[in-house]
């Protein structure tokens, strides 16, 4: 029987294609296992309570941990490069942390981090700060 679509309240992933459901928009959640989809998702997941990966927007599973090196400060590097850009040269920027940045600049921006493995590329050449402050929301959020 098909599930009645919700209004999505706070921003979340798709269970189904990792992109974020935005405020307002319609969603399906199951009431049995508790994923939620867009509903354009929906013909792509038939049976909603069966068992299946869930499906991130970054290419890897886990948890922040997963990302951390094994010595101490235990910090991502993703998340060193960031923060280390962002006090290089956002400091002073209005909105910082706030104004996102543009979706598909973050995407690509944290798909190129992540796959980079031990050597990240230089984000001196992101122009817009507010890239790499989605950056690292994202990763963190994620």
């Amino acid at each position: 029987d098909p599930v009645p679509p919700l209004q999505v309240i706070r921003p979340e992933p798709c269970g189904v294609c990792g992109s974020r459901i935005r405020f307002g928009k319609a969603a399906i959640k199951c009431f049995q296992c508790q994923l939620l989809l867009h509903t354009k998702c929906r013909e792509q997941c038939p049976s909603l309570c069966v068992p299946r990966p869930h499906h991130h927007a970054w290419p890897r599973e886990g948890v922040l941990a997963d990302f951390a090196p094994s010595t101490p400060p235990l910090v991502p590097t993703l998340v060193v490069q960031c923060v280390t850009e962002v006090e290089m040269r956002g400091l002073t920027e209005t909105g910082l942390y706030r104004v996102p940045g543009a979706e598909q600049l973050v995407r690509e921006w944290k798909r190129k981090l992540l796959r980079a493995g031990g050597v990240l590329p230089a984000l001196s050449s992101v122009t817009d700060i507010h890239v790499v402050c989605g950056v690292l929301k994202d990763f963190l959020r994620g």
